[in-house]
């Protein structure tokens, strides 16, 4: 089979994207280490979502997508970029599975789950589960996580978020923030 010039070019286009995504979060190293968050799944309720991510440091963006199903014992997120499978994480409160793992080491997997727990777990649920140190504000519209009384994460919720809608998680640590676009699936 003969693929077009212009298909050819425009794969790796695609392909040259990718690996500059790759390249970013590499450079989004987290500074220190953050223990992996323990929370109930059950907390969060049975649902799946259909996310758009785009990951910013300084003045480079990159954008994946990413599925996530959540039942009574189990959080599963499948992230890729143009057919590309980037991660797949399976949390069940304790432990993290780690596969398919295209990130580089730079931006430990845990930290992408927390954030994500940090932006969707209940508040009192996670209060409970934040580590010795760490802090939540929690407002309408908008939560603050402190680690020793400094504000270490930022999140802002638009309307409908965090199940429906969009929200950013400003990762002050890690030095680059998420912003997500999230659908529940029916």
């Amino acid at each position: 089979m003969r693929l077009a010039p212009t298909l050819v070019a425009r794969l790796v286009a695609h392909l040259l994207g990718c690996l500059l995504l790759v390249g970013l979060l590499a450079a989004c190293a987290p500074a220190g280490d953050t223990p992996l968050l323990r929370i109930p799944v059950s907390a969060l309720g049975e649902r799946t979502l259909s996310q758009q991510v785009s990951i910013t440091r300084g003045d480079t963006t990159r954008s994946f997508e990413a599925v996530v199903e959540i039942d009574a014992s189990r959080l599963r997120l499948v992230a890729s970029a143009v057919g590309l499978r980037l991660l797949a994480l399976d949390y069940d409160g304790e432990r993290l599975v780690i596969s398919d793992n295209r990130l580089p080491e730079g931006l430990p997997p845990a930290w992408i789950m927390n954030d994500m727990l940090y932006a969707l777990t209940p508040l009192e649920v996670l209060r409970k589960a934040l580590p010795a140190g760490w802090q939540v504000v929690d407002e309408e519209g908008s939560r603050v996580l402190l680690k020793d009384g400094q504000p270490a994460i930022d999140i802002e919720y638009g309307p409908g978020a965090p199940w429906n809608g969009s929200l950013r998680v400003q990762q002050r640590l890690g030095g680059y923030t998420l912003d997500i676009a999230t659908a529940e699936v029916q």
